[in-house]
């Protein structure tokens, strides 16, 4: 049976890296979801949407730091997001953790998939802003998600060693 690792080499949605490469990518990886972590509490309450998308990327660079110094993989293309999920099923052990990264993933489509409706629909500027109901609950919905982004990063820091 081949394993996904193999399968997704072939297809060509992930490469090796080589000696070369492996300690760029390892610092571009370390210093991104750093950033993202940063700007996601910065941003959370003048603007929880943003916060729940730079979040996300935080929990999606993590990933990729972890697949690269463990697998020495890193993972392009179109299908970056659905490929790194698939890659942390098989790496760890903690299906939980796999979860968590594609539920933030689920998230973040989820407001870009509102936002591409309003951009469709060129539906009035009350959308971008909202109304003061709407944004406390984007608001109490990016604090919580916050949380659980910090508790995906401590997991794979605790892998990472």
């Amino acid at each position: 049976m081949v394993s996904v690792t193999e399968s997704l080499l072939r297809e060509g949605l992930v490469a090796r890296l080589n000696d070369l490469e492996l300690d760029r990518f390892l610092r571009v990886y370390e210093q991104g979801y750093m950033e993202n972590l940063k700007c996601m509490d910065f941003v959370l309450d003048p603007f929880p949407r943003w916060s729940v998308v730079v979040g996300y990327f935080a929990m999606h660079d993590i990933s990729k730091l972890l697949i690269a110094k463990k697998q020495m993989l890193k993972v392009k293309g179109e299908k970056a997001h659905k490929v790194a999920i698939e890659l942390l099923k098989e790496l760890v052990k903690d299906k939980t953790m796999a979860k968590m990264l594609e539920e933030g993933y689920e998230k973040f489509r989820s407001l870009a998939d509102e936002l591409d409706e309003g951009r469709r629909n060129r539906i009035r500027a009350q959308y971008y802003k909202g109304t003061p109901v709407l944004e406390e609950q984007w608001k109490k919905e990016a604090r919580f998600f916050a949380g659980e982004v910090r508790k995906f990063v401590k997991k794979v820091e605790e892998l990472l060693g």
